[in-house]
């Protein structure tokens, strides 16, 4: 790692695997052109919000234990992301607002029950498929700009708190 006060760089960097992680606070990741994948195998929450952004070449985003983020779970930014794997997580207590991933083909939370906030997905050129079988409610519900998208499943969507958008 090369840096000088409170920003650091990471250089040939291609992937990152913690075992065992416990964070409190709020995560915010851009690490630029040099990361692939980014994976937290033991992550089971996060008492703040939690937004990978602007990262260019990571095709793999992996967080298989995490079960709560207490705020926003907005990952962003990643052209080439194929993989975004959560499926143990079950409450966002902040806006859920997956966004501009050009590539990546579905989405689908298994866990998911509760996002208090707005569910807001959008700006996903490639996916087609949009899955959230267990997802009860939501404070608000905003779908947008992705043309290719052919199934959107929320069986068992029972409250939505505000708006409903789809465009």
């Amino acid at each position: 790692a090369v840096g000088t006060g409170a920003e650091t760089q990471y250089t040939g960097v291609t992937g990152v695997t913690i075992a065992t992680f416990v964070f409190d606070g709020t995560m915010g990741t851009s690490f630029g052109k040099v990361l692939t994948a980014l994976q937290f195998d033991n992550l089971v929450g996060v008492s703040g919000a939690m937004s990978p952004v602007t990262m260019a070449e990571i095709t793999n985003l992996s967080f298989p234990a995490l079960v709560n983020v207490a705020g926003a779970f907005s990952p962003a930014t990643m052209a080439l992301l194929t993989t975004l794997s959560c499926p143990a997580l079950a409450f966002v207590g902040g806006v859920f607002g997956p966004s501009t991933m050009a590539v990546l083909p579905t989405l689908s939370f298994p866990s998911l029950v509760t996002v208090v906030g707005n569910f807001n997905v959008s700006t996903m050129a490639a996916l087609t498929t949009f899955s959230f079988p267990v997802l009860s409610f939501v404070g608000r519900l905003t779908i947008g700009t992705m043309a290719l998208l052919t199934t959107i499943s929320f069986p068992a969507l029972a409250y939505i708190g505000s708006t409903v958008g789809i465009s």
